[in-house]
């Protein structure tokens, strides 16, 4: 998954970038919704998220945080704090 939306970001296909991962996120919630309740107990317990994702999940926070960075620096994004738009690890 991670391939298809790397080769996007090469591209600088931004709605397919955004497609391939919200694809991906909702087919793995559905197989395994143990991630979300998780991230809703974290949440209710006020433990930060992210000291619980696991590696995979940080790994696409941080490809999808750099790639927003890199397309506000484009001015094809506007200007936002890229660390919290992708929303996978810091709102989950």
């Amino acid at each position: 998954m991670l391939d298809t939306a790397v080769e996007a970001a090469e591209r600088e296909d931004d709605a397919e970038v955004l497609r391939t991962l919200a694809r991906e996120m909702i087919e793995r919630i559905r197989a395994d919704p143990t991630l979300m309740r998780l991230t809703y107990f974290s949440a209710l317990e006020g433990i930060p998220v992210r000291d619980n994702v696991p590696p995979r999940v940080q790994q696409l926070d941080d490809f999808l945080s750099r790639y927003i960075a890199k397309r506000i620096a484009a001015g094809a994004f506007r200007s936002v704090d890229p660390l919290q738009a992708p929303g996978i690890s810091s709102a989950w």
